[in-house]
């Protein structure tokens, strides 16, 4: 199977994608799959691009991984 070969553009376009639909689920009570699905389409990304754009996807992965685990580790008072 061959690997998806995107242009710099489009990467950019999917990780912003990614980003924003990390802050939409923020409040959605199925949050923490909606993150866990966009962190590894983040890492998805990261896994197929090259240099500069590798790098930005990591970015992209771990700020949602982060996001996942700030609002995971909030417990109701």
């Amino acid at each position: 199977m061959r690997r998806p070969r995107w242009s710099d553009r489009e990467i950019s376009e999917i990780l912003g994608y990614l980003l924003t639909e990390a802050e939409r689920v923020d409040d959605m009570p199925d949050r923490e799959r909606r993150l866990a699905y966009l962190v590894g389409e983040a890492w998805h990304v990261a896994d197929r691009a090259e240099g500069e754009r590798k790098a930005d996807a990591v970015d992209v992965a771990l700020a949602i991984d982060a996001r996942m685990q700030r609002k995971g580790s909030r417990r109701p008072g």
